[in-house]
C-alpha cells in the first residue's frame, strides 16, 4: 500500500479489518497529528489517554504548550507520552521554554525517554507565559541559567534533523541558544531555521556548532500589511 495516495489509503481503511489495519500503518507514517484540540485535532491529554490503550502512535507528532497552563502540566503529559511511546515516534514538534531550573532539566530527561528512533526534532523557542483572566504576558529573564543548563545536558545522538522556530523570542536570544545546541545534537546533518533573526544566522555561518551539518535551510515568514 506504500504506493497509494493518502486519500486512497483512507478509503481502503473502510473495506475490512485487515485492509484497515494495513492502511492505517501507512497513514500513521505520513500524517502529522497536531495535539492542539483545534480544527478537529485531539487535545494532548486525550491523545495520550487513547494511545495508552491502543499503542498505535503516529510517527509524526506536533505538541502544543497552551499559554494558560503551567509548564509543569505540559511536562507531565509529555512524560507520559514519552514513556508509553518509546521507540515509536520519529518526528516531534515541541515548545522549547527558554528558562533554567528543574523544569528545564526535566524537559531533556523526557526527550531521552522517546528512544533512539526519534530522529527529527522541531523546537519552537518561546519565553515563559503568565496568564490571568484578562492578560497574557511573558517573562524574559536572565538567560545565563538557561544557557549554562544547555551546556550540562547529555547529548541526543539520534537526532539528525533539527528545526528551530524563533518568531516569538527576544532579539539575539536565538543566536545565543543555537551556539549551545551543537554539543546536544552532535549528529545533526540537516538544520532548518524558521523566521530567524540575523544574529542566529551569523552565529551559524561564522561558528557552525553542528560539525556534521550538510544541509541548511532558512525560511523567513513574510507579512503583508492589510
Amino acid at each position: 500500500m506504500s504506493f497509494l495516495p493518502t486519500v486512497d489509503l483512507l478509503t481502503c481503511s473502510t473495506v475490512n479489518a485487515t485492509w484497515e489495519g494495513e492502511a492505517r500503518k501507512h497513514v500513521r507514517v505520513r500524517i502529522s497529528i497536531r495535539l492542539t484540540g483545534y480544527a478537529g485535532y485531539p487535545k494532548f491529554e486525550e491523545y495520550v489517554t487513547l494511545m495508552s490503550v491502543r499503542g498505535n502512535y503516529h510517527e509524526r507528532l506536533h505538541t502544543c504548550y497552551r499559554y494558560f497552563e503551567e509548564f509543569q502540566q505540559f511536562l507531565s503529559k509529555l512524560d507520559k507520552l514519552a514513556s508509553n511511546s518509546r521507540g515509536k515516534i520519529k518526528h516531534l514538534f515541541l515548545p522549547f521554554i527558554m528558562q533554567g531550573g528543574p523544569e528545564f532539566r526535566r524537559f531533556f530527561e523526557i526527550l531521552h525517554l522517546f528512544g533512539h528512533n526519534l530522529s527529527a526534532l522541531e523546537l519552537s523557542l518561546c519565553h515563559h507565559y503568565h496568564y490571568t483572566d484578562t492578560l497574557v504576558t511573558t517573562t524574559i529573564a536572565d538567560m545565563s541559567p538557561f544557557l549554562t543548563g544547555l551546556s550540562s545536558r547529555p547529548p541526543l545522538p539520534s537526532i539528525t534533523k533539527l528545526s528551530i522556530c524563533s518568531w516569538s523570542v527576544a532579539k539575539n536570544a536565538t543566536g545565543l541558544t543555537v551556539a549551545k545546541l551543537g554539543p546536544l545534537f552532535p549528529n545533526v546533518s540537516t538544520l532548518e531555521y524558521f523566521d530567524p533573526d540575523r544574529n542566529a544566522i551569523e552565529m551559524q555561518l561564522i561558528a557552525n556548532p553542528f560539525p556534521r551539518l550538510s544541509a541548511l535551510r532558512i525560511m523567513d515568514i513574510e507579512y503583508t500589511a492589510p
